[in-house]
């Protein structure tokens, strides 16, 4: 049977046991609620919540970048949540260094910080400079300007990452990104060419993932007018999120400007400090030379020419943002707008100046980034944006969630973990299956807030979503993140310098990245979206269940043993192929359920073999088999999909447990950098308890 073909009969298997499965709670976790105050609703409609044991299930991949290990883990994570509530289970995962290591890859997706190619600045990157990760790094951006006290030892950008998220206030790393991104690209400052190109990319690049503003709509769509918009709320196509005209607080006028004006501020000669190799000493080439380390920046990050040394431009672009700066505008004028506008929202919010129609351009500057980063943090965890191309949400509903989520932003002192928790507990991430609620009324219950194109439907009632609006394909990165975590893979490449070949193809592990949608730079910046290009870039890369792109070995021996490893080493004279098989299922997909007449033959047409078989009268105790069953429930529905989780049976007894994924084993372990220490204790059972 071909791979193609086995795959195709586990996504009908495993779409034929979807929903099925119940919350151990009982019926009354998953009864409709009425959520009334929950911006982004319907005032009044009846929301489907699928209880505890589900919401635990769907936040550990968007806190951790996995799925949940097993049943186990869902389970205890469920009596945390019983104890706590729910924003306490999701504070408390907060603090694991899980969600540091997955969100730090997040952040400099958001930011287009490229992981191949000629702007990957590796030396920069790859591995921390500080001995120590902790919120001192962030603290010192924080309270100090570029070119002031530097910070006592060296830092890169992999430091600045992890350091703003243990400060929990982002606006350093907007900051300081402005410097480490012009520092990744060291010019040919002898040919024009190649300045006038990376301004143009570094522009874009601000406009899009600061902004969320492109200058090319600015014309037809603004916070002053929109060629959309209509005073009748029926007509009406573009709600601008209030507080003020943002686009003429920043371009002086609300339909923007000249494009150089922008692309000015992203010079690099004359602002990077750059020096040629001598004549005689070598190939010609231009690297860093000395210069101003913003905060104390390791040198193989780049080096600056100070403030006040800035000659005028010699491609002669004025820079205008905010306020005209002439030819000597810069990233360090960027970057003391950004430092004032985002200690003015820290004090006083954003109070329109009582002399104008606007925020004060800083200001106005500092809510743009605000509110990209609350959309980009929505669209992560629910996979839609809250903005269509324009930039402009284009119902009430997407207007009031992104309006909530960036005053959350801003209130919190710009947290992250503020944002997150706040998606986390929107009434509609934690959606139930139709079959879960048979009370709620309509099928479109849900506001037009994940499609928003249904505003004209002819049936008025699909004028709203309904629950498969809400299903989405969990984000490239969590998916890879999520096989190598369950099947304890030893590694998790991030760049790939190594591995572009000549004329910057892309090959190996970072063209199965790019091909399932994980951004690796400005021209391959990623999808979430689902294609056939993207399935059988899955199926080559993990069709097989196996490691295909772990490194070489020292000693030359193959790759160390995984868990269908492990699956197969535990299994003894009682174990049959299914034990082994639910195992592996209740490690991947946490849904450890074959009972389903239809999706066992279709798994045994699969393994080729009845699943009564011992383990130990196979080949190799198995492990083939196993593999098989393994690579598909890595393409089933169950795995790649977001938004159709069930809360699982969280007494599920499995026959076939592997050492080290015990309940006990899994608390003592999950649990311990959740609390202090006294306060969480696990029981034999695996069960939580806190005083």
């Amino acid at each position: 049977m071909s791979r193609g073909a086995s795959r195709f009969l586990a996504l009908l298997a495993l779409l034929a046991g979807c929903g099925d499965a119940t919350d151990a709670a009982g019926p009354s976790a998953a009864a409709p609620v009425t959520a009334t105050s929950a911006p982004g609703t319907l005032e009044g409609e009846p929301v489907c919540d699928a209880g505890d044991a589900t919401f635990a299930r769907r936040v550990v991949p968007h806190l951790y970048g996995r799925k949940a290990y097993s049943v186990r883990e869902v389970a205890l994570l469920t009596s945390v949540a019983k104890q706590l509530g729910r924003e306490g289970l999701v504070r408390a995962m907060m603090r694991s260094p899980e969600f540091v290591a997955y969100w730090q890859h997040v952040l400099k997706d958001l930011l287009y910080s490229n992981r191949a190619g000629a702007r990957s600045n590796t030396d920069c990157g790859v591995a921390p400079a500080l001995p120590t990760p902790s919120a001192d790094l962030a603290t010192h951006i924080r309270e100090h300007a570029p070119d002031g006290p530097e910070f006592p030892s060296p830092w890169n950008l992999r430091d600045l990452v992890t350091s703003t998220l243990l400060l929990d206030d982002l606006s350093p790393l907007f900051r300081a990104h402005l410097f480490l991104q012009a520092g990744s690209q060291v010019s040919d400052a002898d040919d024009p060419n190649d300045e006038y190109a990376y301004r143009e990319i570094y522009r874009t690049i601000f406009e899009r993932r600061y902004l969320g503003r492109r200058m090319e709509c600015l014309a037809c769509h603004n916070s002053e007018w929109s060629v959309t918009a209509s005073a009748d709320p029926a007509l009406d196509r573009t709600w601008e999120v209030p507080g003020g005209l943002f686009e003429r607080g920043i371009y002086g006028e609300s339909a923007g400007r000249a494009k150089a004006d922008v692309q000015a501020f992203f010079r690099l000669k004359g602002v990077l400090s750059m020096e040629a190799t001598p004549e005689g000493v070598g190939p010609p080439f231009w690297d860093l030379g000395p210069g101003v380390k913003p905060w104390g920046l390791a040198p193989e990050c780049g080096s600056f020419i100070a403030r006040g040394e800035i000659t005028s431009d010699p491609l002669e672009m004025r820079g205008y943002f905010v306020r005209d700066y002439g030819e000597t505008a810069s990233i360090w004028d960027l970057e003391a707008l950004m430092r004032t506008g985002f200690a003015r929202l820290r004090t006083h919010g954003l109070a329109p100046d009582p002399n104008q129609s606007q925020p004060p351009g800083e200001a106005a500057f500092a809510w743009l980034i605000a509110m990209n980063l609350a959309e980009k943090v929505w669209e992560e965890v629910l996979g839609q944006r809250l903005t269509i191309a324009n930039g402009f949400p284009r119902n009430q509903w997407q207007r009031d969630v992104l309006q909530d989520l960036t005053q959350t932003f801003v209130k919190g002192g710009f947290s992250l973990r503020d944002v997150i928790t706040r998606v986390l507990l929107h009434p509609y991430f934690n959606q139930g299956a139709p079959a879960t609620c048979p009370d709620r009324g309509s099928p479109y219950g849900l506001s037009a807030l994940f499609n928003p194109w249904v505003k004209d439907d002819d049936i008025e009632e699909r004028r709203r979503n309904g629950l498969g609006d809400r299903v989405h394909r969990h984000a490239p990165r969590v998916l890879i993140r999520s096989a190598i975590a369950a099947l304890e893979w030893t590694h998790e490449q991030e760049y790939f310098v190594s591995e572009v070949q000549e004329g910057y193809r892309l090959a190996g592990e970072a063209a199965f990245q790019r091909d399932v949608g994980v951004f690796l730079k400005d021209s391959e910046p990623g999808f979430r979206g689902s294609g056939f290009q993207e399935s059988l870039a899955w199926e080559d890369g993990y069709g097989s269940c196996t490691d295909l792109f772990a490194p070489p070995t020292a000693d030359g021996h193959d790759a160390p043993a995984d868990f269908v490893d492990h699956v197969a080493e535990a299994a003894s004279a009682g174990h049959t192929l299914e034990d082994g098989l639910l195992a592996l299922a209740d490690r991947i997909v946490g849904n450890p359920d074959l009972s389903d007449p239809a999706e066992r033959a279709l798994m045994e047409a699969l393994v080729g073999v009845p699943l009564s078989t011992r383990l130990l009268d196979l080949a190799e105790r198995g492990e083939p088999q196993l593999r098989r069953g393994c690579a598909a429930y890595l393409a089933s529905p169950d795995f790649v999909l977001e938004g159709l989780e069930t809360a699982p049976k969280l007494d599920v007894a499995l026959a076939l447990i592997p050492p080290g994924t015990s309940s006990l084993e899994l608390c003592t372990s999950l649990i311990a950098p959740l609390f202090a220490s006294g306060v969480a204790t696990c029981g034999q059972d695996g069960t939580v308890t806190l005083k």
